[in-house]
């Protein structure tokens, strides 16, 4: 029963994991929350209600954002845009949206 309940609980940090971080390709530059994203491949990762942005070259962008579960799961990853905004990103796999505020953000290296 101790093994059972530790898969089960495995299980639920491996699926919280995979709706916390998700990959994006932007063709083209882009903005969220304010930010200039240069185009290229992203690592994104949910951290409480900011979401960084990792890209190839190791730079790190964080940007506000809020997440909300619910619904069908997502079978792609997807980005809305309005132009070159960067509205929300819905993660494949998962019943997860991460929305952007439309405030500044922080930069580091």
């Amino acid at each position: 029963m101790k093994k059972l309940a530790l898969s089960v609980v495995t299980l639920a940090l491996a699926v919280a994991q995979a709706a916390s971080s998700t990959s994006v390709q932007l063709i083209n530059p882009m903005t969220a929350a304010g930010t200039e994203l240069k185009a290229g491949d992203y690592k994104v990762q949910v951290d409480g209600n900011n979401v960084t942005f990792k890209a190839e070259n190791k730079k790190v962008i964080t940007v506000p954002a809020t997440t909300t579960t619910g619904g069908e799961k997502f079978r792609y990853t997807t980005m809305e845009s309005e132009g070159n905004t960067l509205k929300a990103i819905h993660v494949g796999g998962t019943d997860t949206t991460i929305t952007f505020t439309s405030t500044s953000a922080s930069n580091s290296k």
